[in-house]
């Protein structure tokens, strides 16, 4: 099985990138380590399957096989659809209104830490900053992956058996931690 820890410093390297294309193909990568990993738990032959070629697109339909909720599938699948645009040439500003789409994806929990007055930015001196002159945008997105990679290595698979008519082999099932935000 893949096993990907939590690493701080692609976060870290996501905020340090100077342009909007390296932050969301960052983010996107995060994203999509986190998923692949969870994907190779839940699935242990998932690598004989697809191989090197298990992406986002593919541990998204995957996770929504066992149930994983959508207030956690949809912002990764509205980062994987950003990161597409991106690479092909389709977008090349991360602008407010992405965030927002972004945003609005989120459980209610969540949102709360992507709003621009929750958002405390230093110059590097300790001097707090506006986090508009730190290209907003791209702080929120960082938020926004760090608060979805928490919650997709959180989550663990359980297996029950249900005997019935409708069900007769074990049932996958997803369960995530409910953090107290």
């Amino acid at each position: 099985m893949i096993s990907i820890p939590y690493d701080i410093s692609l976060l870290q390297e996501m905020l340090k990138t100077p342009d909007d294309i390296g932050a969301v193909l960052r983010g996107h990568l995060i994203i999509e380590r986190c998923l692949v990993d969870k994907c190779a738990q839940f699935f242990p032959d998932v690598e004989k399957v697809y191989g090197d070629r298990l992406d986002t697109a593919h541990c998204l339909r995957l996770l929504r096989l066992i149930s994983a909720p959508d207030s956690l599938l949809n912002p990764c699948g509205k980062i994987n659809s950003l990161r597409n645009k991106f690479a092909h040439g389709k977008l090349n500003e991360l602008t407010a209104q992405h965030v927002q789409e972004l945003r609005s994806l989120l459980p209610d929990k969540m949102k709360g830490f992507v709003d621009s007055n929750s958002i405390k930015v230093s110059d590097g001196n300790g001097n707090e900053v506006s986090p508009a002159t730190r290209n907003l945008p791209r702080i929120q997105l960082s938020i926004i992956v760090s608060l979805l990679q928490m919650q997709i290595l959180a989550a663990n698979g359980t297996f029950s058996v249900e005997f019935g008519p409708n069900q007769s082999a074990p049932k996958l099932t997803w369960k995530s931690i409910d953090f107290d935000w």
